[in-house]
């Protein structure tokens, strides 16, 4: 059985950043192009949509960062207090200095640094925590207003500029430009003045992670994070707006139908309720072995800060956060989309994926320079999409419904799977090697259901003599869907009186399942992993 790879999905400098698609790729004279949807991997999905997830246990972070920012196990921890100190410090320096606080971030070398307008404001910070304390004319806020006037300039103009955004250490509006001509000319458009602006040549390129077809299916995208009642991904993955179907490559059901879309205007998001029995979990995956990390909020993190991403294509990916507030100019100006800079890498397929700070939800993947060697992504910050549609993250690995989900471990310490993650009625469940994958995550209803892909589990036919296969069917609250994991560990059938047993007390992968007699033998205990 191949394990599933559930899609989920990607500080404080203001940044604004224009990007065209049809832009050279740095380093390349080819013209690039909206990134297609990557092949779909293989997998074992089941039931419970674990909107999805990274890493389900720290040390999966710790191999990450390694692997990607190459910090030792040691160094990854000390870095994850540190930024969460970080986060902490900004907080407290909104709320004490309120408008003569200008910006914070973390600096190359590991220290706390921020822009205040005042000497008195100076001492206030660093008696607050930060280390480096940089006394400026004029606040981020303030820069930001004047760069959004960059978004009036002639389209003959912004097509040439790729980004901008403001510098808190210069306190300068820095324009990228493929030349600096284009970019002098963007500003004095403007109305920028010498001093306020600085110039960076580049030929970068941004562009939506996948094209955004109409009618493509969920699984050409990836699904960022749980909300009550839904799910959000990218707004360029449902084209369609309200009313648009979101399948799951899990095994090709629908499984969301959007509620609110845009692409443009500054987001980049949609929000689709659940479909057909699909239930999130506050969870992303980081697609190891199943695994994932529980979501416990979404405190913004801080420049400087290393985040990770989750992605159909390019899995679990770490970077650091560059720039915010960066203006992507899809379409040449007819989609602009306000995102977070990171150095994670993404490529086609990744759009709508999760971008995780250690336990807390980000944002969601929207661009990518499409640039392996010198990865540059962007992703919809998470918090602003959660505001503007009154949405509600599910937190703590929970599902909407406040229902436990785990898988059920037993016989050969193998666990209760539905083959092939085909979740159709009438297909039988069998056991299979604990793999933490959906075909083998299944929800406890307070109904007495046990849930998994949308189904419920089934004595088939109404049987109640031993011998009767469990299956899956629609859920209907018939007692021959009710069951009772006891203090024993017998799981037992409400309708037949009868326990779940392995068929011949098979050993091997694809042992099917029915209902026996409760003995109390080996082949029929079972316990929550």
């Amino acid at each position: 059985m191949n394990p599933r790879k559930l899609s989920a999905i990607l500080c404080s400098f203001a940044l604004f950043a224009t990007v065209s698609v049809t832009a050279v790729v740095a380093g390349n004279s080819a013209s690039a192009q909206p990134a297609a949807a990557a092949a779909a991997p293989a997998r074992t999905a089941g039931g419970t949509l674990a909107a999805a997830a990274a890493g389900a246990t720290q040390d999966d972070v710790y191999a990450a960062m390694k692997r990607d920012l190459s910090l030792s196990k040691k160094q990854a921890k000390k870095r994850i207090k540190f930024e969460a100190k970080a986060i902490k410090v900004e907080k407290k320096l909104r709320k004490k200095l309120g408008g003569k606080f200008s910006s914070l971030w973390i600096t190359k070398k590991g220290t706390i640094a921020a822009t205040v307008t005042s000497k008195k404001a100076a001492k206030k910070a660093k008696k607050l925590g930060v280390q480096k304390v940089k006394i400026v004319a004029t606040t981020v806020k303030k820069l930001e207003k004047k760069a959004t006037k960059l978004r009036k300039t002639p389209r003959s103009i912004s097509s040439k500029v790729t980004s901008w955004w403001v510098d808190p250490v210069t306190n300068k509006i820095v324009i990228q430009a493929k030349s600096k001509a284009a970019a002098n000319s963007a500003a004095k458009s403007a109305g920028l003045k010498a001093g306020q602006f600085a110039v960076e040549v580049s030929q970068d390129s941004i562009v939506p992670v996948r094209d955004y077809w109409g009618g493509d299916p969920l699984s050409g995208c990836t699904l960022a994070f749980a909300v009550e009642g839904g799910f959000v991904t990218a707004g360029h993955c449902a084209v369609e707006g309200p009313g648009h179907v979101l399948k799951t490559e899990l095994n090709g059901t629908q499984i969301g139908t959007v509620v609110a879309q845009q692409f443009g205007g500054g987001i980049d998001a949609a929000y689709a309720r659940n479909e057909n029995g699909w239930t999130g979990r506050g969870k992303v995956t980081h697609w190891n072995g199943g695994g994932a990390v529980d979501i416990n909020g979404s405190s913004e993190a801080p420049i400087g800060s290393h985040l990770c991403k989750a992605g159909r294509t390019t899995k679990w990916t770490c970077g650091y956060v560059l720039k915010k507030n960066v203006t992507l100019n899809y379409n040449n100006g007819a989609n602009p989309v306000v995102a977070t800079e990171t150095s994670a890498c993404a490529l086609g397929g990744d759009s709508g994926g999760a971008y995780v700070w250690n336990d807390q939800a980000q944002g969601i993947t929207s661009g990518s320079n499409l640039d392996m060697n010198n990865c540059r992504s962007w992703f919809q910050p998470i918090n602003t999409i959660l505001q503007k549609w009154n949405l509600k993250l599910l937190v703590g690995g929970g599902t909407s419904s406040g229902t436990q989900v785990a898988s059920i471990q037993g016989w050969q310490n193998k666990c209760i799977d539905v083959p092939n993650s085909e979740f159709v009625n009438g297909k039988k469940v069998q056991i299979w090697d604990c793999n933490g994958t959906n075909a083998q995550r299944i929800e406890f209803r307070s109904d007495g259901s046990l849930r998994v892909g949308g189904k419920c589990l089934d004595a088939e036919g109404w049987g109640t003599g031993n011998g009767t296969k469990v299956q899956l069917w629609d859920c209907t609250g018939g007692a021959n869907q009710q069951w009772t994991l006891n203090s024993a560990k017998d799981l037992v059938n409400k309708h037949a009186n009868k326990c779940v047993d392995v068929q011949d007390w098979g050993k091997n992968n694809g042992a099917k399942l029915q209902l026996w007699q409760c003995s109390g033998t080996a082949n029929q205990k079972w316990w929550k992993k």
